[in-house]
């Protein structure tokens, strides 16, 4: 496991802080659909507040802008944010002036509508670090990025984990977890996909593959003869991959000719036809996953089963989360196709642990580390 500074190692009494926050919420014609990345942040907040902190100086992104498009302002989580933390905020529409206004809380607009944050331009990060005295990372959902804000500030300034960063790596260090220790991988980004599922083969018991996962591996072992959406073209890697006894090997789809419901139908692997696609499990397969997975002590997943879109088709991802949830385990889910699952079967506080940024918890899992975490190593 990483060892990094973190923010109960530095005395913050008396400091201007730079806080890297989760900021990346829905919104819809202005307005926040969600709070839970806004609140993710306030026990650090008050952490930074209850030890006499001088100011702290929020930044962070919202969405992925290409021209400073308005409707990607950080102006409106300035309000919800004032909410939270019960606080007054600056809100600070560029990162050009010299003196900042003197509220206990400011608040920067969106990193992202500078190119110079995706860049990590070194004399951005060096303009933003100059307002503060301490970096503070709680934005785990993108510590994948090498950006100005991510990983440029802290060659600037002493650099510690947030609370919720902190958080996220103690749930996801599955070493001090109990076996059997199980993992469920669905979704359809085989590129981040395939190094988790080879890096967990001595982590784990056994692992239940989904979606276009289980059919790519099929296919390769000459079982699969349906369509194929979403392609990966290193061959052996996948057969080396395919021929894991741990994995659990499906044996009944839900199949349509036309991706809709009006034809779906179920079939055994050998009963697929060339102009099939797989769009679920079929129930003989959810039964025998719930039984392989009644008998874990630790349950990680991280993509929907099927194309759980469509109501039909979500059938199997549903009962999975609904059987997991009643199940005396340890349970880590992320991505936010598979919270939407949970909110489906309105299971969200069920969980032991919903991990915040899905992509980050991926790639946590197959590299024990990531570029954010880097740069707050001991």
């Amino acid at each position: 496991m990483i060892k990094i500074k973190k923010l109960q190692d530095i005395d913050v009494n008396n400091k201007k802080v730079i806080l890297r926050a989760e900021l990346d919420v829905p919104l819809e014609n202005g307005k926040v659909l969600s709070d839970i990345r806004l609140k993710a942040n306030i026990p650090t907040i008050n952490y930074l507040l209850e030890n006499n902190a001088k100011q702290i100086i929020i930044i962070g992104h919202l969405g992925r802008p290409k021209n400073k498009e308005q409707e990607k302002s950080l102006k409106h989580i300035h309000k919800p944010l004032e909410e939270l933390t019960n606080q007054e905020i600056a809100f600070i529409p560029d990162f050009n002036i010299t003196d900042l206004p003197e509220n206990k809380l400011i608040l920067f607009e969106n990193t992202r509508f500078f190119a110079e944050e995706i860049n990590n331009n070194p004399d951005f990060a060096k303009k933003i670090a100059s307002f503060g005295d301490i970096f503070v990372n709680n934005c785990f959902s993108t510590l994948t990025r090498d950006h100005a804000s991510i990983t440029g500030i802290a060659k600037f300034l002493p650099a510690v984990a947030g609370l919720k960063v902190i958080e996220e790596l103690e749930a996801l260090n599955i070493s001090n977890k109990q076996h059997p220790k199980a993992l469920i991988l669905g979704g359809a980004k085989m590129e981040t996909k395939i190094p988790v599922i080879k890096s967990m083969f001595d982590k784990v018991d056994k692992i239940f593959l989904g979606s276009a996962t289980i059919i790519l591996l099929l296919k390769v072992l000459g079982k699969y003869n349906g369509k194929i959406l979403y392609d990966y073209h290193n061959v052996e890697e996948l057969k080396e991959i395919a021929n894991n006894p741990k994995i659990i090997v499906p044996v009944d789809f839900i199949c349509s000719k036309t991706k809709t419901p009006s034809d779906m139908t179920c079939k055994t692997i050998s009963e697929i036809q060339e102009d099939d696609y797989v769009c679920d499990f079929g129930p003989i397969t959810t039964e025998l996953f719930k039984r392989e997975l009644s008998l874990m002590k630790t349950i990680i997943w991280n993509g929907p089963l099927g194309f759980y879109e469509v109501p039909e088709f979500a059938k199997s991802s549903i009962e999975l989360a609904e059987f997991i949830s009643k199940l005396d385990c340890f349970t880590l889910v992320g991505g936010g196709d598979t919270e939407e699952v949970l909110k489906i079967a309105n299971i969200e506080n069920k969980i032991n642990h919903v991990c915040i940024g899905g992509g980050s918890m991926l790639k946590f899992l197959a590299n024990q580390t990531l570029p954010g975490l880097e740069v707050l190593k001991k």
